[in-house]
């Protein structure tokens, strides 16, 4: 029984250790993840700002009361076209497939 005890203190310290290490390496890479899914919306958000800003009252009021979904969507795409090439989903999609390799 003390032998048993006195090999099994060893391994339970080294099971201990690795799995310290593990834990540690995955809230690392969690934090990355949240990080940069953070700036990817960010980076929507600033695009549905500037699209909001440079948009007339009446425009707005078209999208908004008026229910013109063809004209806000044109100019979400123009938007969207003027930042980047990439939507939020392959944006996430990518990001998700990062994390998960």
């Amino acid at each position: 029984k003390d032998e048993l005890e006195r090999d099994d203190v060893p391994t339970l310290r080294l099971l201990e250790s690795q799995m310290s290490g593990w834990t540690l390496e995955m809230e690392t890479e969690m934090s990355k993840f949240r990080l940069e899914v953070r700036d990817v919306l960010r980076l929507e958000g600033s695009r549905c700002r500037e699209l909001v800003q440079r948009t007339s009252f009446l425009d707005q009021m078209r999208w908004t009361v008026l229910g013109d979904r063809r004209a806000f969507q044109e100019a979400w795409i123009k938007a969207v076209a003027e930042r980047s090439s990439d939507s939020l989903a392959n944006d996430l999609n990518a990001l998700v497939r990062e994390i998960s390799e």
